[in-house]
């Protein structure tokens, strides 16, 4: 077993699959294998192995070179590979940020916009129910000068009432007077100016203490009935 490890056709196999799983699962350790391959290359081939010093310079100086470049190359290759991933978990992450930002900033424009229109429809609400309460109030202003008038008008209706009652008294004061004058003749009342005679002393502006007492017959000789007492004619 131990001189089938000692042979090349396995290590050198085994260490490239070793290095290839480093690379895929811990690029810092493919580094650090690649690194320590190659210093046991030039402590192998300058130190201890009497056919490489054998070799011209030229051999010598060729071997070098390709084992410091391999180093190099995969050394920080892996590296390389494992900034570069990380670059792209950046990007990513970057973008992911940007994305939420999106988010968060079209979320805040939606509560806005919402907020916006909450105020507007209770704004327009009020006005709605301003308007209601203005034309209520012109309602009742209406109703009540409505009410009003209705009132000035049965208001007058019972003054109307109340005059025809007292005109209706006023004759019959009138018939009762003829009636008290049948006997002696019937008689009316003259007013100290005026061309009419009365049936009452105290029709319009009639002065009852300077009014006199006539015939109707006497009374028809200079003046004209009231249209407003009817006196007999």
């Amino acid at each position: 077993m131990k001189n089938l490890l000692k042979k090349k056709v396995f290590i050198i196999p085994a260490v490239i699959i070793l290095y290839i799983i480093l690379v895929t699962n811990a690029p810092k350790l493919a580094s650090v294998l690649a690194f320590g391959l190659g210093a046991v290359a030039i402590y192998y081939f300058y130190f201890k192995s009497s056919k490489f010093k054998s070799r011209n310079i030229v051999v010598k100086i060729t071997t070098g070179i390709a084992i410091f470049f391999g180093m190099l190359f995969f050394g920080i290759r892996p590296m390389s590979s494992e900034t570069h991933q990380s670059n792209d978990q950046k990007v990513a992450a970057d973008k992911v940020n940007v994305e939420q930002q999106k988010k968060e900033k079209k979320l805040a424009e939606e509560e806005q916009t919402k907020k916006l229109e909450e105020e507007k429809a209770k704004k327009e609400t009020e006005e709605r129910a301003k308007v209601k309460a203005e034309e209520n109030k012109k309602k009742a202003e209406e109703e009540a000068l409505k009410a009003q008038q209705e009132e000035a008008k049965k208001a007058s209706a019972e003054s109307s009432t109340s005059s025809s009652s007292v005109q209706s008294n006023n004759s019959s004061a009138v018939a009762k007077q003829e009636q008290h004058t049948t006997n002696s003749g019937v008689m009316v009342w003259l007013s100290a100016t005026g061309d009419d005679y009365h049936s009452i002393d105290h029709c319009g502006r009639m002065n009852p203490k300077k009014a006199r007492q006539v015939t109707l017959e006497e009374a028809k000789r200079g003046y004209k009935p009231c249209s407003k007492c009817h006196p007999p004619q």
